[in-house]
C-alpha cells in the first residue's frame, strides 16, 4: 500500500464484514418471520412436490396423479417403449 494507509484498510474491512453480517441477520429474521405466516411458507410441501408444482401454484397439471412418483415413472418408460416405431428390415430379394 502507498504510503503506509494500513489503518485505512482495517476501517473498510471492518465496513465491508459489518455490512455483510448485518445483511445476514436481518435476512435471517425476515426469512424466520415470513415463514410464520400461515400461507406464506418458504418451501412446498412433499406431497406439492410429489404432485408437481404447476398444480398447485397454477391449477395445472401435465400428467394424471396415479398415486405415487415410482408408478408414474414405471408407466411412462413403459409407454415410451410400446409407443416405439416399428422398426422394418428390408428383406433380400432372390
Amino acid at each position: 500500500m502507498a504510503a503506509g494507509n494500513w489503518k485505512q484498510m482495517g476501517y473498510q474491512l471492518a465496513a465491508a464484514v459489518t455490512c455483510a453480517a448485518w445483511s445476514f441477520v436481518v435476512s435471517c429474521i425476515l426469512l424466520f418471520i415470513i415463514n410464520k405466516i400461515p400461507g406464506l411458507h418458504l418451501r412446498a410441501t412433499e406431497e406439492d412436490e410429489l404432485r408437481g408444482l404447476d398444480s398447485k401454484y397454477f391449477s395445472d397439471v401435465d400428467f394424471e396423479w396415479i398415486g405415487g412418483v415410482e408408478q408414474m415413472l414405471a408407466e411412462s418408460s413403459s409407454q415410451r417403449s410400446t409407443n416405439l416405431p416399428e422398426v422394418v428390415t428390408p428383406s433380400k430379394q432372390e
